[in-house]
Formats: structure tokens, C-alpha cells, sequence
């Protein structure tokens, strides 16, 4: 297994995305992702996606404010640091670097732009999704509203359930999808929590 790129996405939580791409393996449909930042994720879901011929549609702004910030809170040992005004690259070239040492550029679809961009006019269907963008309160209700794509067995899983320093992520998820009759609870690792579509 290669090494993933700097992030947070804990190793059980890695480890439960695997699984679930090896769970909706048998169905139709592509793989999306909100909120890519460097690829830590990215890559986690696109090596066992390589070997399903599929494709992985990564939304994110790669905004660099928000991408400098973040990358301040790197380990010490990251391999990437906010230099970007300084060396003239961008956000997205880190996440574009990261794929490509992956070898995974034949199935990651990079997207620049907020979920809420691309959802009025998506049209494909699709057997995963794995949220983990804005983490404010209306933002996650409203990347929730991609679930409505998911072939039935397909799967939603949401990162920072438990992150109990973000409670609006737990709030807005409860809110969303307790009351979807569509949709059942099925793992709970680490922080994130999945529903699959019945």
C-alpha cells in the first residue's frame, strides 16, 4: 500500500473507506468526494477505485486561504508547507502532485468549486460518497443532498462525526438523515459515520 499523502484522515478511518469501496463494489456508478484538500483521502478511496475501472470526482475550492490555514496544522515532517504565493504554485497543484504520485490520475476528477456548484446540474449516478467539506452546519445539510444520486445499496459516509470540536457536523448529519426512511445506519469508524440507500 503506498504512502498517503499529509492530512488527518485517522488509519481506521482509512481503512473503513477501503471497505466500503470493496462493499459497493458489484454496483453501478461513480465515486464522489467533497472536500479533497491535499488527497489524503483521495488516494485512500482512488487505489481500490483504480481497480475497479472507476472514477473518482473530487469537489473542492482549493481556496488558498483556506488551504494555507490548514496547511500551517500539518506534522512538522509534511512534505508540503504554505509557500505557494511564494513559489508560484496553488492548492490544486499540491492535490494534482499528490494523484499523480499516486499514479492515479486516470481516475481522479478534480472539480474546483463548492459542492453546491456542481449539485443543480449532476446527472451521473453514484455508488459512494464520502463528505468532508465545510463543516458548517448548513454546508453539510446541503452536501447531504447528494445522497439523492446513490444507486440503491450505495453509500454516504460523513468524516467528523465524533469531532466533538466541530458539533455542528454531528448536528447537521442527525438533522439530515435520522428521518430519511430511504437511507439505514450501517458502520460507525472513527469519526465517520455511513448510511447506505436501501
Amino acid at each position: 500500500m503506498k504512502s498517503l499523502p499529509a492530512g488527518w484522515l485517522a488509519e481506521e478511518a482509512a481503512n473503513y473507506l477501503r471497505t466500503a469501496v470493496a462493499q459497493v463494489a458489484r454496483l453501478e456508478g461513480d465515486f464522489l468526494e467533497i472536500g479533497s484538500l491535499f488527497g489524503r483521502s483521495s488516494v485512500t478511496l482512488g487505489e481500490p477505485i483504480k481497480k475497479l475501472k472507476g472514477k473518482l470526482w473530487c469537489i473542492d475550492t482549493w481556496d488558498m486561504g483556506v488551504c494555507t490555514e490548514l496547511a500551517k496544522r500539518l506534522p512538522a515532517d509534511a512534505s508540503y508547507k504554505p509557500t505557494w504565493k511564494e513559489d508560484g504554485t496553488t492548492p490544486l497543484d499540491t492535490f494534482k502532485a499528490n494523484i499523480a504520485a499516486a499514479k492515479l490520475k486516470v481516475v481522479v476528477r478534480p472539480l474546483i468549486g463548492t459542492a453546491a456548484d456542481y449539485l443543480p446540474g449532476w446527472d451521473k449516478p453514484l455508488r459512494f460518497i464520502f463528505v468532508d467539506g465545510n463543516h458548517a452546519y448548513e454546508a453539510v445539510r446541503e452536501d447531504a443532498q447528494w445522497r439523492k444520486f446513490l444507486v440503491k445499496g450505495g453509500i454516504i459516509a460523513f468524516h467528523d462525526y465524533t469531532n466533538y470540536t466541530i458539533p455542528s457536523v454531528k448536528r447537521a448529519i442527525d438533522d439530515e438523515m435520522n428521518g430519511d426512511e430511504n437511507f439505514e445506519f450501517v458502520a460507525m469508524a472513527q469519526s465517520i459515520k455511513a448510511f447506505r440507500r436501501k
